[in-house]
C-alpha cells in the first residue's frame, strides 16, 4: 500500500509542477521524505530521484545532475512496475547535459529498460522509452537514427493522444518532431502533437539556453 500511495504522489507532484505549481510540488516531495522515514528509516530511491527530476524540470541541471552522478547505472533484471523510476530520471539527466559520453550512457539505460519494459509495461512506456532514445541519439549527433527512433514512437502514438509525453521533453523534442514533419511522416499525427507545444522555437537559440530550457515544462 505504501508503494502505491508513493507512486501516485511522485505522479502528482510532476503534474504539479507542469501546472506552474512549483511549491506544491516540493511540499509533496517533503512529505514523501518524511514518509520515507517513517517507513524504513531512510530515503527511498524513488524520492531522491523525483528531487532530481523537480530540480531538472525547474532548470537546475547542476543540481540534478549531483544525484545521477551518485546513482548506480546498471538497471536491475527484474520488472518494472512503472514507468516512473529512477533510471527513467537519470537518462533525462544525462541527455539534458548534452555531452557525447552521458547520451552514450543514457542510450545503454534506455535500451536495458526497454529490454525489461517489453514484459509487463504497455503503450505510453513504450513510447517514452524511445522518446528518450531518439534525444540520447540527437545528443550523440546520430540524426538519421534519432529521427527513425522519434518515427516509432510516433507510430505507436497513432491511435491516442500522448502528447504531453513530447511536450513534456521541451525545445529539443520540438526540433527532432520539426524535422521528421518536414520529411512528411505521419503528419496528421505530427502536426497534432506539435499543437501542444507553447511557442516555435528559435532557430538562433543558443545551445546552453535550448539545454536548460529543453526540459522545463511548458
Amino acid at each position: 500500500q505504501f508503494a502505491c500511495a508513493r507512486d501516485a504522489a511522485i505522479a502528482l507532484a510532476l503534474l504539479r509542477q507542469t501546472m506552474g505549481r512549483e511549491a506544491e510540488a516540493w511540499e509533496i516531495l517533503a512529505d514523501l521524505e518524511r514518509a520515507d522515514v517513517l517507513q524504513s528509516g531512510r530515503e527511498s530511491d524513488m524520492t531522491a530521484a523525483l528531487r532530481a527530476e523537480l530540480q531538472l524540470r525547474s532548470g537546475d541541471v547542476e543540481g540534478a545532475s549531483r544525484w545521477a552522478d551518485s546513482y548506480p547505472t546498471q538497471v536491475p533484471d527484474q520488472a518494472l512496475v512503472w514507468s516512473a523510476q529512477p533510471h527513467m530520471s537519470m537518462v533525462r539527466i544525462l541527455v539534458a547535459r548534452n555531452q557525447n559520453a552521458d547520451a552514450e550512457v543514457a542510450l545503454q539505460i534506455v535500451d536495458a529498460l526497454h529490454a525489461i519494459a517489453r514484459e509487463n509495461l504497455g503503450t505510453r512506456f513504450e513510447i517514452e522509452i524511445l522518446i528518450l532514445r531518439a534525444m540520447a541519439l540527437d545528443a550523440m549527433g546520430r540524426d538519421g537514427d534519432a529521427e527513425i527512433a522519434l518515427q516509432q514512437a510516433v507510430a505507436l502514438s497513432r491511435p491516442g493522444g500522448y502528447i504531453r509525453l513530447y511536450v513534456d521533453h521541451g525545445i529539443r523534442m520540438q526540433r527532432l518532431l520539426g524535422r521528421i514533419a518536414k520529411r512528411g511522416f505521419a503528419p496528421a499525427t505530427v502536426r497534432r502533437i506539435l499543437a501542444g507545444f507553447p511557442s516555435a522555437p528559435s532557430a538562433a537559440a543558443p545551445e546552453g539556453t535550448e539545454r536548460l530550457e529543453a526540459w522545463r515544462p511548458p
